[in-house]
Formats: structure tokens, sequence, C-alpha cells
């Protein structure tokens, strides 16, 4: 299965399927003038996971990625964060009441993280994607039964083989970044088994995936 996933959109004017604005129109000119008073959709709340759960058809499959700061980061960041157990006990919570028939996967930076995942729930996948060396993810993922790991998609845009070398260890693997918004660089990766691609241009890369089938990779 190649799966395409949501990852948050960034500002990109020159991105496929996106159109340019030549000059500001009048309610923007008005905003700049006269702030964003009155501006509700500008000022709204994020959507929490149970919204999300509610409002997304139940047939998109959701890539829960669950952000932890680590050591380093709260020493330098000064951070004063709620325990790791408590944390992750209310997120599943809301996925158990709210996930129905909805296919997830979970994934995450902070090692811990996947650890305890497994131990809290063993019926949806989740992946690590390491940032130190992919030989490191393949082995932690390994040594702690995770289904995957989720890397930058540079080094298999430039070495595709690293895909076969992961799938030899019984892992998934899925990749993120710019180079999956170019659709020569997203067929390298398809070429050669990748199992999900996480793209910002979700519908631009989706619809190429469809319309140009490669010979023996599923297209769902």
């Amino acid at each position: 299965m190649l799966g395409t996933c949501i990852q948050k959109k960034k500002k990109n004017k020159d991105a496929p399927g996106l159109e340019k604005s030549a000059k500001p129109d009048d309610e923007k000119v008005d905003m700049l003038q006269n702030g964003m008073e009155g501006l509700d959709w500008l000022q709204d709340d994020y959507c929490t996971l149970e919204e999300a759960f509610h409002q997304v058809p139940s047939s998109v499959g959701f890539n829960i990625e669950i952000k932890y700061p680590n050591y380093d980061e709260c020493v330098e960041d000064d951070l004063s964060v709620v325990d790791i157990n408590e944390y992750l006990d209310k997120i599943l919570q809301v996925i158990f009441d709210c996930v129905g028939n909805r296919k997830i996967m979970f994934s995450s930076f902070h090692p811990d993280i996947c650890v305890l995942l497994m131990a809290k729930q063993p019926q949806y996948p989740y992946s690590d994607p390491r940032t130190s060396s992919l030989n490191n993810a393949v082995q932690f993922a390994r040594k702690n039964d995770l289904f995957g790991i989720v890397s930058s998609a540079v080094p298999f845009v430039a070495a595709p083989h690293l895909i076969n070398f992961i799938h030899k260890s019984e892992l998934l693997v899925l990749t993120y970044g710019d180079s999956n918004n170019d659709i020569q660089s997203v067929d390298a990766q398809r070429r050669h088994g990748i199992d999900g691609l996480i793209a910002d241009h979700v519908q631009y890369v989706y619809s190429h995936i469809k319309t140009n089938p490669i010979k023996g990779i599923p297209q769902t």
C-alpha cells in the first residue's frame, strides 16, 4: 500500500497547484491598515484531536505524530513538561473513544514515546523517525518491535536501494520533506517500493500517483 499523508503546510509561492496573488485584495489592505479585529477566521482556536476525528471522514487515515521534548531541549529552553505516561494516556484515551473504524498509525521523534506506545497499545502500528542515522533507526526499530521508520526523503531519492535495505529488516519505511512535493523524487521512491509518502501538497501528489501507475506497485 502506498499512502499519502498530510504534513503541515509551508509557505511556498512556487508550489505546484497553488495560485499566486498579483496584489493584495481589499480585505487584505483593510487588515494591514486597521488590524485583525473582527476577522474571526484568523483568530480561531486550533482543532483538537477529538474534533479532527469527528470532522474528517472516517475513510481518511491518520498518521498521528506525537511530539515530546527530549532532555537537551528541556535544558536548553528551560521547559517544564508533563509526565510522559500521563501525556500519552490522555492522547490514547481520545483515540480509543473516537477512532471507530479509521485506520491510524503513530510516529514520534522521541524514542521513549515509541517504546511506551508499544507497551500501552499493540493494535496500531508505530514508527520511529530517528535523526542520527538510518542504521541506528533500523536497529532501534527491530529491537523494540516497531513497525518501521520515518525518514527525510533526501537519502532515499539519492540512493533508492536503501528502501530495499530496510525492507530486508522486515520494516516499513515512510519519508517526508520537500522532496516529496516533486513528482520525479516521488516516482524514484515508488519504483523501489516506498511504503508511504508524507507530503505538503497532498492532492497534487495523490493525483499524480493515481494517474501514473507503476507496474507492480499498488496505487492505493
